[in-house]
């Protein structure tokens, strides 16, 4: 067994909910900032990940859409 599959083996093991989303071709956003400063409802969330062959993960510009009041 190769050392990446071994890897990816374990990843998969250690974080299932992370391999549930991802296997269901969703993806998660992770250390998002100023959440709180966005309204209860309403808010639209907009993201450009990077688009990474075979990559476990990208970072993304991520906009938040917002009525003004």
């Amino acid at each position: 067994m190769s050392e990446l599959k071994a890897l990816t083996d374990a990843i998969r093991d250690s974080f299932p909910c992370r391999s549930a989303l991802l296997g269901a071709g969703k993806y998660g956003l992770t250390q998002l900032r100023n959440l709180g400063r966005l309204p209860a409802t309403g808010a639209v969330v907009v993201t450009g990940p990077l688009p990474i062959v075979s990559g476990s993960g990208s970072p993304c510009r991520a906009l938040a859409l917002v009525e003004r009041s």
